[in-house]
């Protein structure tokens, strides 16, 4: 079925874009993710990240505490030169 492409009227499937079965759940998971994320966000700033921690299971809170360590390692280590004295920033 086609109509005047000059319009807004319909042209035909070939202009239609429609999500298939699996990008549309693939498009769900990704904004159900992004919601549970910013209400454990919101739990952490409410209660603190102490009470979060501890409710986590044990492989969570494991996973958790090793990221931390190893950006804080990062962190340690673009604090110092290569021969281990600190590095002056300019201010």
């Amino acid at each position: 079925m086609s109509y005047d492409r000059g319009t807004n009227e319909y042209y035909g499937d070939e202009d239609e874009v429609e999500m298939s079965i699996s990008d549309r759940q693939q498009a769900q998971d990704e904004a159900h993710q992004h919601f549970v994320i910013q209400d454990f966000s919101n739990l952490v700033l409410e209660l603190g990240p102490n009470a979060i921690i501890s409710k986590l299971s044990q492989e969570a809170h494991d996973e958790l505490m090793f990221a931390f360590s190893l950006r804080y390692d990062a962190y340690v280590k673009s604090r110092f030169d290569k021969h281990g004295n600190p590095i002056k920033e300019n201010k």
